[in-house]
Formats: structure tokens, sequence, C-alpha cells
């Protein structure tokens, strides 16, 4: 059986320092991973280099089998989309007009109809509960607002892959449960979901799987109540400390 996505032996560097050296995982669709680890691990280049924002120097990626690089750019973007860490807009697109972007790969084909593009553009700016935005500019609106945002663009896109890096960083509590919510949701359809994050609460409690990464690659990887433990609080983080109930209690 083809994993849905593996990454074979990559390394990246930016100039002469690696943040990625000789890393291999896999992936299953239908299940939500979580990337966790310190600064300066390789979480987010790891993302870029599946997204083709970043070429390795070395190794593979490959989708179902085929190498990602085979992949032209509106067919990827059926395959894959991706909400980067940062969300900075200079030009004052409305909410929905930056949703409807999401809709781009599909123009011209069945899917991209009129009638199918209004239906997911709207469903998804509600379930986000922007509807009272939608004609609002994002540079008008606050930081959280405008993750959301994007995180609509997003699923608007409807790809067989989400990467999320960091996520709704700037969002209540509210919106945060809402948006790992919509994600499982996602998962439930067979979807994969890769994302990077920091809260280590988060993670342990809505990740199926987590891959720890420190300076060396890969700490480990595996079932998220398993892997993310007293031990790895304290070799990969630098804290003493354990978890109840997924909440993180320190010494």
């Amino acid at each position: 059986m083809i994993d849905m996505l593996s990454i074979k032996n990559i390394t990246v560097a930016y100039g002469r320092n690696k943040v990625i050296d000789n890393l291999s995982l896999d992936f299953e669709k239908g299940k939500l991973y979580g990337i966790i680890g310190p600064n300066g691990a390789g979480k987010s280049s790891l993302l870029n280099a599946i997204s083709k924002d970043l070429k390795p120097s070395s190794g593979n990626i490959e989708l179902e089998g085929q190498c990602i690089h085979a992949y032209a750019p509106r067919e990827y973007a059926k395959k894959l989309s991706y909400m980067r860490q940062r969300t900075d807009v200079k030009f004052p697109y409305t909410v929905l007009e930056l949703v409807s972007m999401g809709r781009y790969a599909y123009e011209g084909n069945r899917k991209g109809s009129r009638r199918d593009f209004e239906e997911v553009v709207y469903q998804r700016i509600e379930e986000n509960d922007l509807s009272n935005y939608i004609h609002k500019p994002v540079t008008e609106m606050s930081g959280g607002e405008v993750q959301r945002t994007f995180f609509a663009k997003v699923l608007a896109q409807d790809s067989d892959i989400i990467l999320v890096d960091e996520g709704l960083s700037n969002a209540d509590i509210f919106h945060k449960v809402k948006f790992f919510d919509q994600l499982k949701e996602e998962v439930k359809k067979g979807k994969l979901v890769i994302m990077v994050l920091h809260d280590l609460f988060l993670a342990r409690r809505f990740c199926d799987e987590l891959v720890i990464l420190n300076k060396e690659g890969i700490y480990g990887a595996g079932k998220s109540d398993e892997v993310l433990n007293r031990q790895a609080l304290n070799d990969v983080f630098k804290v003493q400390g354990d978890f109840v109930d997924n909440a993180l209690i320190l010494e």
C-alpha cells in the first residue's frame, strides 16, 4: 500500500546551514498529524518543502507514489492547500474576495461552476463566523479574524492534503477549538492534515499522531499520548513536568 505522502531522505539547507538532514517520514490519509519541537528544528521548513515553496537539496517527496515536482501548479493546488504562518495582507481584499481565491484551481471545469463556487465559498465563510464581515477589507480586521479568513480560504480549496503552520495563533480559545473541530471533520472525509504547532496541550488533545523534531532530526513519532510524555518534555523542550488529562503540569 502506497502512503499518501512520503518524505524520503530529504535535506533542506539555507546556504551551508542544514535545517533538515536526511529526514524520512510517511503520512497516511485520514489522520491529523502534529509537528512539534523547539524553534529551529525545521518544522516550518518541512511544510515549505512539502508545499514546494522550498526545494530540498537532496532526497525526494512523493504524493501517492509520484514526485511532487512532477505535478503542474494547478493540479498540485487541487491536491494540497497550505495555511502559512504569516498571513500579512497589504491589499484591501474583502473576506469574500480572499476566500474565493481558494477556488482558482477549479476554474474552467465542472467542479468550478458558479453554483458550486458560491456554495463552497459562502459555506466556509459561515463556518468560520465571518458572514458579518463578508464585504469588509481584511486590512481593517483583527489578527484573529484575518487568520480565520485564510483558514476559510484553505478549506474552500477542498484539497486532499491540508498543511497548517501555526494556524489560529491569534484566535481566542473558542475559535481555536472550532478550528480543530473543522480539521477533524476534514480528516473524517479521508483527508490528510499536517500541522505545525507549539501548544503542547492542543497537540496532545487533538492530533492523532505527533512527530517530534529536534536539532538532530526525529526524536519520536507515533500516537500523541505515547510520544509526548514526561521524557520528551525533558529531552526536547528542556522542562520538568508531565501531562494529566492532556494538561501540562510543570514541576
